[in-house]
């Protein structure tokens, strides 16, 4: 059987720990860690979430290599499967 060897609790665990309670220490860790590392404003642009422990940085790469690979599948599909000129509006 596979044993992780973070000292940090899982989703399992905590599943599994519902019969105990938690405090509300541990709650907010285990809320704040599987956080969404983007958000979306109401201009409808996405934008990377500050994260306590995650270089602000390393997630606005994260956001924008994203988007690259977004942008390359879309034009890609475009290409294969769609005669004409390529539609760039991604709004």
């Amino acid at each position: 059987m596979f044993h992780r060897q973070s000292s940090r609790l899982s989703v399992f665990d905590v599943f599994s720990a519902f019969s105990h309670s938690l405090d509300s220490e541990t709650v907010i860790s285990l809320f704040s860690e599987y956080e969404a590392l983007f958000l979306d404003r109401a201009d409808r642009d996405v934008y990377p979430r500050l994260v306590p422990g995650k270089d602000e940085k390393t997630v606005q790469r994260l956001l924008d290599n994203f988007y690259i690979g977004v942008s390359m599948y879309e034009m890609t599909r475009q290409w294969l499967v769609e005669d004409g000129p390529f539609d760039y509006d991604y709004g």
